[in-house]
């Protein structure tokens, strides 16, 4: 969160950056960047996916400055190099400005990556640093084969989920493609996101996130390629990644013994964790649950979040 805060404020000052999060984390957001504006953080009462989210925002935007362009951002991702950041968000700020279609950035894969989107880009359309390319289709996680031939192909690029767009270009895609996010949101801009209608609207909102709901359905667009470092950390694999490894390839908080045990992470503080004939395993313990699963199962933790929502165990989530 601190870093994707400095990253926006090189951009644009802080009345001009917004933060939409769950409800329940507006304590800890508030905690990790202090002197941020507290009345630009939109809380969401419950988890709706990104769709619904970008969608307040921009509704939100329609009313009070309907001539800004949205850069559309996340905090779970790791980039290493700010300067080149600032330099593809102002070219994609451009080009969605005159040509009024929305922008995304492509990252170069570096491996047959199976859990994240592909971008599948047309010809270059300007080919000075950072490339940009003409949109062809975005496409779903591909299984190893196909992650594979993507990964030779030179057309392909990992989908980063950051988009650039005039805000007015933005609302038009949402009452042409979601109809219900958007009609819902507009009925949360009219109560001013106080009343306690304000739940029970967000509520009855699909759950779908913004590449699914209209970026998908999009006929013209652009891709500009990231040239600044850049890695998802919104899995517990890919935080492994950028975790500090032992020779075997494990990573721990805290201390490790370990015999004939390779690959996992073991997030577990406060204890010594030993591990005998263990191989690509997560280990997550927090005070009052434990995660265990191999890497290649990581995805499907927002699968045992919503079983755990569905129980009605709320405590835990």
């Amino acid at each position: 969160m601190q870093q994707a805060v400095k990253r926006a404020r090189a951009l644009v000052p802080d009345d001009r950056i917004f933060i939409a999060t769950r409800e329940r984390y507006a304590e800890e957001i508030l905690a990790q960047v202090p002197d941020f504006p507290a009345n630009h953080v939109f809380l969401e009462p419950y988890r709706r996916d990104t769709g619904p989210a970008v969608a307040m925002v921009v509704s939100y935007l329609q009313k009070y400055d309907p001539s800004a362009t949205l850069a559309v951002l996340t905090t779970d991702h790791l980039i290493t190099d700010q300067a080149a950041f600032v330099q593809c968000l102002r070219k994609a700020a451009t080009l969605a400005e005159e040509y009024e279609v929305p922008v995304t950035f492509g990252i170069p894969p570096t491996r047959p990556e199976t859990a994240f989107g592909y971008l599948q880009v047309g010809e270059i359309v300007q080919s000075t640093d950072p490339r940009v390319y003409r949109l062809a289709a975005f496409v779903e996680k591909p299984d190893l084969a196909k992650a594979e031939e993507y990964l030779a192909g030179p057309n392909f690029f990992w989908n980063s989920g950051m988009f650039v767009w005039k805000n007015s270009v933005a609302a038009k895609l949402f009452q042409q493609y979601a109809p219900a996010i958007w009609q819902g949101v507009e009925a949360i801009t009219a109560v001013d996101f106080t009343a306690p209608r304000f739940a029970s609207y967000y509520a009855a909102l699909p759950s779908i996130s913004v590449d699914l709901a209209i970026m998908e359905h999009i006929e013209t667009g652009y891709v500009v390629e990231a040239t600044f470092g850049w890695e998802d950390i919104g899995s517990w694999r890919a935080f492994a990644a950028v975790r500090e490894q032992d020779r075997a390839g494990n990573s721990t908080q805290g201390q490790l013994v370990a015999l004939e045990t390779s690959g996992c992470l073991f997030e577990v503080p406060g204890k010594l964790v030993a591990a005998i004939g263990l191989h690509d395993l997560i280990v997550v313990e927090t005070p009052d649950a434990l995660l265990i699963c191999p890497k290649g199962y990581d995805q499907q933790v927002k699968d045992l979040l919503q079983e755990v929502e569905r129980r009605g165990w709320h405590q835990f989530l």
